[in-house]
């Protein structure tokens, strides 16, 4: 998977949560060193609180995160 489609499937995350707003604002105009910082924060609160972050990344950014 590359980083095209990580940044592909965070431009559909829902901005209507804090999280999804921080996502809009990263992928706005993404910048490798920024996008990397945020996938690794997704991937913490992931582990916090799967149910949760899997409801608003989706299954597939969820699932890829997790997997990476």
């Amino acid at each position: 998977m590359t980083g095209t489609k990580i940044i592909e499937l965070l431009k559909a995350v829902n901005p209507d949560s804090l999280w999804g707003t921080a996502i809009a604002k990263v992928v706005e105009i993404p910048d490798a060193p920024k996008v990397v910082e945020l996938v690794i924060e997704l991937r913490s609160q992931s582990r916090d609180n799967g149910p949760l972050m899997q409801e608003i990344l989706g299954n597939e950014l969820f699932t890829l995160l997790m997997a990476i």
